[in-house]
């Protein structure tokens, strides 16, 4: 009491003598800064004060700041005595009461309450009107049964009986809670909480089989979400709880309960405290504003009020402030003070404060990293431990459209600022206050190429420039800055390498000079003081992603082992794996020995380029992929039947995926569930196959089935159900992935979600949507607003790792090689011609053809009768092996288009186009019915991938470009024919 007369006093004094004044500033800046958010005490919050302060709740009761902030938001209170009753039972119909206001149906109780009331009048009646209010609200949301509505209104309790009756001031069980209160929330917040049909988290407690069968999936819920964590690995199921735990369980709800009562959670510290006065002679208002400097960097202003009128009456705006287990009122806040403080979203209304005691500034050195965040209002220095720390600025030190940042009262652009300078940030509550030089500011200059040698044993790097120069300079190991491949880079791909591999350390926090490898491409800083030295080197490394599968192990102990790693494309290499490389399955590190031939392999691998020609392929990581068999198909329909003893289920319309989109219709299709581990989603969310079938064999529910091969089958990997629109977006390379649930691909403008529903397809495995990266080649499927149902990613058409050569035969070197007198290299569709001789190996895989199929290596010779000599060949090769010589036609038009049928002897396409040599332009074949034909023959070459494929490897929707010897669009518009012969074919 005396605390709330010196309070009074002070505003009294405020009102009498003042019309402005700052009482305090921790943080003059805000002072200045435009304010973000103004929240506003209320009318109430004196009276709510009051009734917080429990007789019954000591300072040190281990809930009493869940109950005190339950209480100000007005989902809990105490009895007409002041007290909470924290070890009391909470019964059934306090439960509800709770629960319904927490989802803001309090005033709809009160009035079913007033309506039961006039009804029944009598004393008994009465006395327990309030809860029959809240029971007739709990029967309209779902919550209690009517039948269970009809035993808790009446009066006389005891002539229930309790083994078959809802006794409303029963307690409560545990249980029952959890699905109350999952059921609450989803009356108002359909998407915030929802039963969980798949159960894992409840096996986590010993007595999970004393739960009831309609009970678990609310429990599975709760749990995962961490409302309700048991005691000691059990959860009671059947026990009561006591108001003091139910109050901690609401408390746990966090962001859940929040949005279901449309309340914001912010933080922050108290940077200012200014009073403002309007005095009157007879009349006065009096304000204390608390300016907040959030968690955000921003301001927000919390305003406590005082009024006086004409009358001599007071009113105040207050808010309850829970500090060191007492009830405060907002004048005890002081500047300095961090605090956590909640709102009301609509009304602007400051409902509660929570204090966390005083902060201090803290001063934090470290050297400063690009300026790449300044859209979130983030600065990220390095300590001299290498550790990386990104923190959030107050608003006056950046500007987030301009791009510039203030260092040392100097304003700076992202592109100027003192990048690897040694700084100072002063922080409070780890926000970025200032920012100042220690010293003055560096101006480097830098040098750039690749990685010739590290000796860090003499501590010198040699380099050779991008003028082919050789440069060596010094440095010194215990101060040389070293960041190595730039994490914070997001168009650089290998910030999701990062979380593919997240056991390897290879970006900017993990770096010293000992992990600057031979091949690395660096820039390297010169030292202003010794030009002779670096003072930071930055440096990137070429990491690449293959996928293979181990051939054979050759174990050598504690060196490790050699592995080789069989391709897609029949290639084989040898790889040295020391015993230390992460090598993982399922997110554990097995380690080396659980490596197992036939195992379906991802390497993280260094490409170092020693020199023109000459790369060191080194492993840093290798995760061993779960699944293992390819993927046979993906279809998409809607669930008929499942035929859970046959392992049978039945898609009516059902399409397969295809290059061109969903095709191959068939009016019912079954297929086989027997395979282990089949997975069932609804949407994002993991659903059990007895849910699918009760829930989701009915029409407007689309399926998606992705199949594995198996020996003369396929078999159900995954199934989907979505309720979404379908559409197929055009094949396109992703640009962006976070890594976890989002992509953007150059073929559509909005970012793309994926859940774990999600089917993501990648080189013919059913992985997860992790793995999708930049600058993947996708095939997207959406279903809804930019959500994806299917991810399928192929390996993107180019074939830039190959040549097309044609050359006349001038000399042959029996199986070894061949010289050419003159040759030209196919550039788009245009040869280029060079009188240059040039020689081409030939190796155990050449293949060599004419118009009557292969000719084998001891008749390519360049004497006798079959003297190939002086004959002219196209030539497939990769740098100088041949792959393929193949005599044919010498080419020089183009056709391209899209494959719709492909037959024994021809490719049909759409949407021809037509290259004339003679004006050097492509043209629309035909502007109706735009299609052609394409003959193939025998020494006909087809190119996709970099590697020449048979014709059967074409799929529907492949896009290629033919050489051939006519002209297309003469052909139709002179004979009204559409076909050419089609000699050298690329898939692009």
């Amino acid at each position: 009491m005396r605390r709330n007369i010196l309070a009074m006093a002070m505003v009294m004094i405020l009102l009498i003598h003042s019309v402005y004044m700052i009482y305090g500033a921790t943080d003059t800046s805000v002072l200045s800064e435009p304010i973000s958010g103004v929240y506003t005490a209320r009318t109430t919050g004196n009276a709510i004060i009051n009734n917080l302060r429990f007789t019954d709740l000591a300072t040190s009761h281990w809930a009493k700041e869940p109950i005190t902030r339950l209480g100000a938001i007005e989902v809990i209170k105490g009895d007409s005595n002041g007290r909470y009753r924290p070890n009391a039972a909470v019964s059934k119909e306090e439960a509800l009461a709770l629960l319904i206001r927490m989802v803001g149906k309090e005033g709809e109780a009160i009035l079913a309450a007033e309506q039961l009331a006039a009804g029944n009048a009598t004393e008994e009646a009465l006395k327990t009107t309030w809860s029959k209010g809240y029971m007739k609200v709990a029967n309209s949301m779902g919550l209690i049964t009517a039948a269970e509505y009809r035993d808790s209104i009446a009066d006389d309790q005891t002539s229930l009986d309790p083994t078959l009756s809802f006794m409303r001031q029963n307690a409560v069980t545990r249980e029952q809670i959890a699905k109350w209160i999952v059921e609450a929330v989803s009356t108002i917040k359909p998407d915030q909480l929802t039963p969980v049909y798949t159960q894992q988290a409840i096996f986590n407690y010993t007595d999970w089989n004393n739960m009831g069968a309609e009970f678990t999936p609310y429990i599975e819920a709760v749990t995962k979400n961490k409302i309700m964590v048991g005691n000691g690995g059990r959860f009671q199921p059947k026990s009561s709880l006591t108001r003091a735990e139910f109050a901690q369980i609401l408390k746990n709800m966090d962001k859940t309960l929040y949005d279901s009562m449309t309340i914001d959670q912010k933080g922050g510290f108290v940077a200012a405290i200014i009073d403002s006065n309007v005095i009157d002679p007879i009349t006065g208002t009096a304000t204390r504003s608390f300016l907040i400097r959030n968690n955000e960097g921003k301001v927000d202003q919390l305003n406590y009020e005082y009024k006086k009128n004409a009358g001599n009456q007071i009113a105040t705006k207050d808010t309850p402030v829970y500090q060191a287990g007492a009830v405060n009122s907002m004048l005890s806040l002081k500047e300095g003070e961090a605090v956590e403080y909640l709102v009301d979203q609509e009304t602007k209304e400051l409902l509660y404060v929570y204090s966390k005691g005083d902060t201090k500034p803290v001063k934090v050195t470290g050297i400063l990293q690009p300026i790449t965040g300044l859209d979130q209002g983030q600065i990220t220095i390095k300590t001299k431990d290498g550790v990386l720390f990104t923190y959030p600025m107050r608003a006056s030190l950046y500007d987030s459209v301009g791009k510039t940042v203030r260092i040392d009262g100097k304003t700076y652009t992202s592109d100027t600022a003192p990048v690897s300078a040694s700084v100072i940030l002063t922080l409070l509550n780890s926000i970025v206050t200032d920012i100042n030089y220690i010293g003055t500011e560096t101006v480097y200059s830098e040098v750039s190429g690749i990685v010739k040698d590290n000796n860090p044993a003499f501590s010198y790097i040699t380099i050779i420039d991008w003028n082919g120069k050789e440069i060596t300079k010094s440095y010194n190991k215990g101060k040389v800055v070293v960041e190595k491949q730039n994490y914070y880079d997001e168009s650089d791909e290998i910030g999701y390498i990062d979380q593919m591999f997240p056991d390897f350390r290879f970006d900017d926090r993990d770096s010293n000079v000992e992990e600057i490898e031979v091949g690395d491409i660096v820039h390297l800083k010169i030292d202003p003081t010794n030009k002779d030295y670096v003072s930071a080197i930055s440096a990137k490394t070429n990491y690449v992603v293959k996928y293979g599968t181990v051939k054979d192990i050759a174990y050598k102990g504690a060196e490790g082992a050699n592995i080789i790693i069989g391709y897609d494309d029949l290639s084989v290499a040898t790889y040295e794996i020391s015993s230390g490389i992460p090598v993982l399955k399922s997110g554990k590190n097995v380690g080396l020995l659980n490596l197992l031939p036939g195992d379906v392999v991802r390497m993280l691998i260094n490409q170092a380029v020693l020199e023109p020609g000459n790369v060191k392929e080194t492993v840093k990581e290798l995760i061993i992929d779960q699944y293992g068999n390819q993927v046979a198909n993906v279809y998409k329909g809607q669930m008929s039947t499942i035929n859970k003893q046959q392992r049978k289920v039945t898609l009516n319309n059902s399409y397969s995926l295809t290059a061109l989109g969903w095709g191959n219709y068939a009016p019912a299709k079954a297929f086989d569930i027997s395979a282990a581990d089949v997975e069932y989603f609804q949407g994002g969310k993991q659903i059990s196959l007895e849910y699918a079938e009760k829930y989701l064999t009915q029409a407007g529910i689309e399926a998606y089935v992705v199949t594995s091969e198996y020996p003369g089958t396929e078999k159900v990997e995954k199934i989907t159900f979505r309720e979404g629109r379908d559409s197929v977006l055009s094949p396109s390379n992703v640009t962006y992935s976070n890594g976890l649930d989002k992509l953007t691909i150059l073929s559509e403008s909005n970012t793309i979600a994926m859940d774990p529903g999600t089917i993501v397809i990648k080189n013919g495995k059913l992985v997860q949507a992790g793995n999708v990266i930049a600058p993947d080649y996708a095939q997207v499927i959406l279903n809804g607003n930019s959500s994806a149902a299917i991810v399928n990613i192929e390996p993107e058409p180019n074939n830039d790792a190959i040549s097309v050569f044609r050359g006349r035969i001038q000399s042959i070197k029996e199986g070894e090689s061949f010289q050419v007198q003159s040759h030209a290299v196919l550039m788009d569709v245009k040869w280029i011609y060079s009188p240059i001789p040039r020689i081409y190996n030939l190796t155990s895989s050449t293949l060599i053809y004419d118009e009557d199929g292969i000719i084998p290596f001891d008749e390519f010779v360049d004497y006798s009768d079959i003297s190939k000599a002086d004959e002219v060949y196209t030539i497939i090769a990769e740098g100088t092996n041949a792959s393929y010589l193949v005599k044919n036609p010498y080419a020089t038009e183009g056709v391209k288009g899209q494959v719709y049928e492909v037959n024994e002897s021809s490719i049909m396409i759409k949407d021809a186009s037509v290259y004339s040599s003679a004006t050097n332009k492509w043209t629309i074949l035909s502007l109706s019915n735009n299609y052609a034909q394409m003959n193939t023959f025998t020494n006909s070459v087809i190119i996709k991938n970099n590697k020449v494929i048979t014709k059967d490897e074409l799929k529907l929707g492949d896009n290629i470009r033919i050489m051939t010897t006519e002209d297309l669009a003469s052909k139709l518009l002179l004979n009204s024919k559409r076909d050419v012969d089609a000699y050298i074919i690329f898939v692009e």
